[in-house]
């Protein structure tokens, strides 16, 4: 025990005493700590006071403010439900739960996206699937769909749940290398009727392109009424009157062609277009509009 007197480090000094100092996880002094021999059984003199780092209510305050800069976060996360609930959980469990061995354990990233994360996912998709069913049952259910081409010019269709209080996102393919004709979006909306709920389903909605697959649900599921997105058959109406074609074609469960040629419109447009373009690509005739039309907006003006 002659290496563990008061004023030499434990095992002596030289590299006898830094190898027993490594074999002594327990010993409290030598080196960093520079405060006197003890074991971490015995209590500390009053000479030497233990660094204790302060959680005044400023602290926590500053702590937080470290992290909404360093991780560019909205200042209102403060403010978010969720947010002050971890805050308090943490607060409460921590001196039981959270220190385990004399040390303060926090959840890494790796346990938070392979374990927390996906409970999270499972338990809010569970909550979701049961509202937007217990709502389908009592309003019934519109089944919409779409397609487009994304970034990687892959085409995709997509098919999502409408109801009163809004839609619900059922599913997005991928339909690189497969036909597109009637069959097939017929057979991908039945998929997608009968996985949600044929008894739930009123109604399917698509763009006029989709109609010779209308027929073809119907056969297979009377009940359900099929037609044509208004949106886009507003969208394609405006386009219609908005050219100076001598014919334009209104699409629907029979196209019509009617006979147009009147410029009035496609020169209006023409001309809003250029005001447009010239406002966007100039920096102060877009600041003066933004200016303007701040101003509008706090106006009281009747609807």
């Amino acid at each position: 025990m002659s290496g563990m007197r008061e004023g030499k480090p434990c095992g002596g000094g030289g590299e006898r005493g830094i190898r027993m100092m490594r074999r002594s996880p327990r010993c409290l002094r030598c080196f960093s700590h520079r405060r006197s021999h003890r074991w971490d059984s015995e209590k500390p003199t009053s000479s030497v006071p233990v660094r204790r780092r302060v959680s005044t209510p400023d602290a926590v305050a500053k702590a937080w403010m470290r992290l909404i800069v360093k991780k560019a976060l909205p200042l209102d996360l403060v403010d978010d439900r969720f947010f002050r609930e971890a805050v308090e959980m943490t607060a409460k469990s921590g001196s039981k739960n959270m220190i385990v061995g004399g040390k303060l354990q926090l959840p890494h990233r790796t346990h938070m996206t392979k374990v927390v994360l996906p409970e999270i996912d499972s338990e809010l998709l569970q909550e979701i699937d049961s509202k937007v069913q217990g709502l389908a049952s009592s309003t019934g259910v519109t089944i919409i769909s779409d397609g487009w081409t994304n970034v990687a010019n892959q085409p995709i269709i997509n098919a999502l749940a409408s109801l009163p209080l809004g839609s619900y996102f059922l599913t997005a393919r991928d339909t690189s290398g497969q036909t597109k004709d009637a069959k097939y979006i017929a057979d991908f909306m039945i998929e997608q009727i009968n996985k949600f709920g044929a008894d739930k389903v009123v109604a399917v909605c698509m763009d006029g392109a989709c109609t010779a697959s209308f027929p073809i649900i119907s056969d297979q599921l009377p009940h359900v009424f099929n037609f044509i997105c208004p949106t886009h058959s507003l969208d394609n109406f405006m386009k219609n009157i908005c050219s100076d074609k001598p014919e334009i074609t209104i699409k629907g469960i029979t196209d019509r062609t009617f006979k147009w040629g009147e410029p009035i419109f496609a020169e209006v447009l023409e001309k809003v277009s250029l005001v447009v373009k010239f406002i966007t690509n100039h920096q102060k005739a877009l600041a003066r509009y933004r200016e303007l039309a701040a101003d509008l907006a706090k106006e009281d003006r009747p609807l």
